[in-house]
């Protein structure tokens, strides 16, 4: 209970993606870890320096779908903009790709936090 209280502090639709969990918060919380991979980075920030497009796609697509599931939505909208310019242009526009994953990391990073120290007390 306290760490969905703690998410939908940060601005997180908890209720909806419990809903989605047909209510069952213990499922719910199970999946966390995996909202956790999804926000690594580090990855995304990698397959963009190495130019490796394939990658980099099934990493922000695995994190737009996480993030919608458990409704973060903040993340889920940033990381279809992101798909959106991909489908688009592909990395024609590499810049501002990075700069897109920049501010995602940077606006994740609380919810981030969160999520690393539940799951590292678990």
């Amino acid at each position: 209970k306290e760490l969905i209280q703690k998410m939908k502090e940060l601005g997180v639709d908890t209720d909806t993606a419990i809903s989605r969990f047909m209510g069952n918060e213990v499922l719910y919380i199970s999946f966390i870890p995996k909202l956790l991979r999804s926000m690594d980075f580090s990855g995304l920030k990698q397959y963009l320096q190495e130019r490796d497009e394939e990658r980099f796609y099934e990493a922000i697509h695995g994190l737009k779908g996480t993030s919608g599931s458990l409704g973060a939505n903040r993340i889920f909208e940033a990381s279809e903009k992101v798909l959106r310019e991909l489908r688009e242009n592909g990395l024609v526009h590499l810049p501002k790709i990075q700069q897109m994953i920049l501010e995602m990391e940077a606006e994740s990073r609380p919810l981030y936090q969160l999520l690393e120290i539940h799951t590292s007390n678990r």
